[in-house]
């Protein structure tokens, strides 16, 4: 017996045939060895030789054994267990993933694969192609492009299967090269990407809005929420109204007196990009200055939780805030008129007398709101009274922040000189600081006549001597003189009459 590769496969080496008178055939047992080493194709030879007693060997004096290629010779090929899953991240730039391909079993001969890619194919690069295997090379590998986009996508796969596969030299499928069917796919799972349930934000517009307080009916305030990127699963927007803390006390408003955020959940169906957000502004008489108040997105998630392990995004966590202004309502900085009592002429009275008591005070008050600090600005406006007769002429009074009246104080001058009833007026012109004038803003003093405007009369000699000769002539006569001191303003008229 003899052989052109290894026995190792072979019981028996040699051995001696007996023919018995009369057999024709005899028999050579051969024990081939079942082992599980992967074996290309082998042969072996059965030769007879040294025939004895008579015989000869003829033309057939040996047989050719081939024991074909087993235990999968040129191997069993499938992706590697660290392969047959794949978890990847699209990347801002291109980026390459490796499979790896193995070779089990034996590794005889050379081989080729074929592979296709399947599914959602349009992120990766190439989708089709052949990898192969050496004599002895058990490790091969595909390499994938995985195409960076902006595109917002959710989770996505991409089947890599292997399809087919060759041994050269070996045409019959069946000596060749197999596929493992269980791991003849490998599974590459791109997560989601490009934010597809999209950034949540305020619409520019509505990041700084100013409204007036409504008079009677409420207002209803619309506030727009976009969503930017992507804009699968509906998704829910959690809202919270807050004062704003950044302003004066006096200038917070507060929720549920001044506004009601009508919703605080807000549901973004799929595929829309804007929403809005109702908010009621809410009369009343209240004198208030400007106030705000901010409204927040806090959170937003999507309904479906199941849906995928990623949420959406706000634009700005923690500081994605519409800030609402209601302007200035009901005269927060007062209305500014005289409260003064008027005589029957609708006039005040101011007297001429000597200091200290010469001066006049005329109260201002400041009715609906008392905010801040306000100047009123006024004026004396001469009438028959002349600039001479009081002073000053005009002033400024400062209302503090929360103070209500004010008093404008004039000097009436006291002089010698006779006159009549004058006036003149007090005007309020002009508010700084916000407030406004209302409607009783002029007042007239009336000062009355002084210092004897007729004159002063009386006779030039209080005693005058005349003889008793004149009282028993009934025509005789006395002249009294009668002279006025001061300077009478117009003729006058002096009724005289004689004391018995």
């Amino acid at each position: 017996m003899s052989w052109p590769t290894s026995p190792a496969s072979l019981t028996l080496f040699l051995g001696e045939l007996i023919f018995e008178p009369g057999d024709r055939e005899a028999t050579i047992s051969v024990n081939i060895l079942d082992d599980v080493v992967p074996e290309e194709e082998e042969s072996f030879k059965v030769q007879l030789k040294n025939p004895k007693g008579g015989a000869e060997i003829g033309s057939n004096g040996y047989v050719k054994i081939t024991i074909l290629s087993n235990d999968d010779a040129y191997g069993v090929v499938g992706f590697a267990q660290n392969s047959l899953f794949k978890q990847i991240e699209e990347m801002e730039q291109d980026s390459l993933i490796t499979l790896n391909v193995e070779r089990l079993k034996g590794t005889y001969g050379h081989i080729t694969v074929v592979w296709e890619a399947d599914g959602s194919i349009d992120d990766i690069f190439p989708t089709s192609g052949v990898i192969s295997f050496t004599e002895g090379q058990a490790l091969s590998t595909i390499t994938l492009t995985v195409l960076a986009d902006d595109i917002p996508e959710l989770s996505e796969d991409v089947i890599i299967t292997l399809t087919q596969i060759a041994t050269e030299g070996v045409e019959d499928p069946s000596k060749s090269v197999t596929i493992d069917q269980k791991r003849n796919k490998s599974v590459i799972t791109t997560l989601p990407s490009d934010s597809p349930y999209g950034f949540v934000g305020w619409h520019a517009k509505s990041l700084f809005t100013r409204v007036a307080e409504p008079k009677e009916n409420i207002t209803n305030l619309q506030l727009y929420i976009v969503q930017d990127k992507g804009f699968f699963g509906d998704i829910a927007i959690h809202l919270k109204a807050k004062p704003n803390f950044s302003l004066h006390t006096n200038n917070q408003a507060i929720e549920n007196k001044d506004y009601v955020l009508q919703e605080t959940t807000i549901i973004m169906k799929e595929n829309i990009k804007e929403t809005h957000v109702n908010i009621a502004i809410l009369p009343d008489d209240a004198p208030e200055l400007e106030e705000g108040f901010i409204i927040i997105i806090t959170e937003v998630n999507l309904m479906n939780s199941d849906f995928s392990t990623e949420q959406p995004s706000v634009q700005r966590p923690g500081m994605e805030t519409a800030e609402i202004t209601t302007e200035e309502n009901d005269d927060p900085r007062g209305i500014f008129i005289f409260h003064v009592t008027r005589d029957v002429g609708g006039v005040i009275t101011a007297h001429e007398v000597p200091p200290p008591l010469n001066f006049l005070q005329v109260p201002v008050v400041q009715l609906a709101g008392s905010f801040e600090t306000v100047n009123v600005y006024w004026k004396a406006i001469p009438g028959t009274a002349g600039l001479k007769d009081f002073n000053p002429s005009q002033g400024i009074l400062e209302f503090a922040d929360g103070q209500v009246t004010a008093m404008i104080q004039i000097t009436i001058i006291d002089d010698a000189e006779v006159e009549l009833k004058e006036l003149f007026n007090i005007s309020l012109i002009h508010v700084a600081g916000g407030g406004r004038l209302g409607d009783d803003v002029v007042v007239t003093v009336i000062i009355p006549q002084n210092d004897s405007p007729l004159g002063v009369f009386g006779f030039e000699k209080q005693t005058i001597m005349v003889n008793d000769s004149l009282f028993s002539d009934d025509n005789s006569y006395v002249t009294l003189t009668f002279v006025p001191r001061g300077k009478g303003r117009r003729p006058t008229s002096v009724d005289c009459r004689r004391d018995s």
